[in-house]
């Protein structure tokens, strides 16, 4: 396999990309019992190679799991110098050569320095529930179903927010959130241990019942991993009083949402949380300093704006 480094000029694109998480085995490189599973980084590289010729590595800003969706991820990859002038309708070049699961909405020319992960300042997540007694397969996409009778405006929505409002412009230790795996897959075949760093800046947090249930909306400076998920299993059981595993017999209590928080040391996220489906999360965007910021004229970072102020 042949690659572009060091053999001619290159410049440095960003890809605002899409997909539907259930179709993939998550968005980064992985194998299972020696088998090369579908990702959206995989899909996405065979796309470039096919336009090149020639294999180019792509760098996401975050990682998804499996099942979990994107509207709004950022990509980057080194190209050959002057492909964007050879292709000035990229992102339908690569889409005719991507599944229909995933779409690359724009492409733009960065700095050199860009780099889609290590150069963002936020990222956005949204988690999104449909509660009614039969799932209803076009009101809510991209959601989770709960079978309940129970309407979304009789949550007890107030305390929900109370709670989310409380971890707004402050950094919390997540640790009590994370993951219990050890180690993750960073590239086919090769594992690295969990980052012990659980420290987050948590900049806009918002729950909001909608007509076909509720939605979390988070941005911080970094997430750990699994911590939104588990994040939106305490809101959904402060909003609706219900108990987080099934040998907890008693509803979750504000006290006890926030003693996950400070004292993350007493309080493991297993002994406590049942972890949402991933197929209501969707990363939604993210962030970069000015002149980087290349996507930040999109609708969805233009709505919200007009939330996160």
């Amino acid at each position: 396999m042949s690659s572009l480094a060091n053999v001619v000029p290159q410049e440095t694109v960003a890809l605002l990309v899409a997909y539907n998480g259930q179709a993939f085995a998550g968005s980064q490189y992985q194998i299972h019992h020696g088998v090369v599973r579908s990702t959206v980084q995989g899909e996405l590289e065979q796309a470039l190679q096919a336009l090149l010729g020639t294999f180019v590595h792509v760098h996401l800003a975050g990682r998804t799991d499996a099942g979990v969706h994107a509207e709004g991820m950022v990509a980057h990859a080194l190209v050959p110098a002057g492909f964007t002038e050879r292709f000035p309708t990229l992102a339908q070049a690569l889409n005719a050569h991507l599944p229909p699961e995933i779409s690359v909405l724009a492409v733009a020319p960065v700095d050199a320095t860009f780099h889609a992960q290590h150069s963002a300042l936020w990222r956005w997540y949204r988690y999104r529930w449909q509660l009614s007694p039969v799932r209803q397969v076009w009101a809510a996409p991209a959601s989770t179903w709960v079978k309940t009778p129970v309407l979304p405006a009789c949550g007890n929505h107030a305390v929900a927010q109370a709670w989310l409002s409380g971890l707004q412009g402050r950094t919390w230790d997540f640790a009590s959130f994370k993951s219990q795996k050890g180690e993750r897959q960073v590239s086919p075949g090769v594992y690295a241990p969990m980052p012990d760093n659980t420290l987050a800046t948590v900049y806009w947090a918002e729950w909001a019942p909608t007509p076909w249930g509720a939605e979390l909306h988070i941005v911080a400076n970094r997430f750990v991993y699994h911590m939104v998920r588990n994040l939106a299993a305490v809101v959904f059981a402060l909003a609706f009083e219900h108990a987080m595993t099934p040998t907890q017999r008693s509803p979750l209590t504000l006290a006890q949402a926030q003693a996950l928080l400070i004292e993350p040391a007493l309080f493991a996220a297993r002994n406590w949380i049942t972890l949402a489906r991933p197929e209501g999360l969707s990363f939604m965007g993210v962030g970069y300093p000015d002149g980087m910021d290349v996507f930040a004229d999109t609708p969805h970072r233009q709505w919200l704006a007009g939330q996160w102020t």
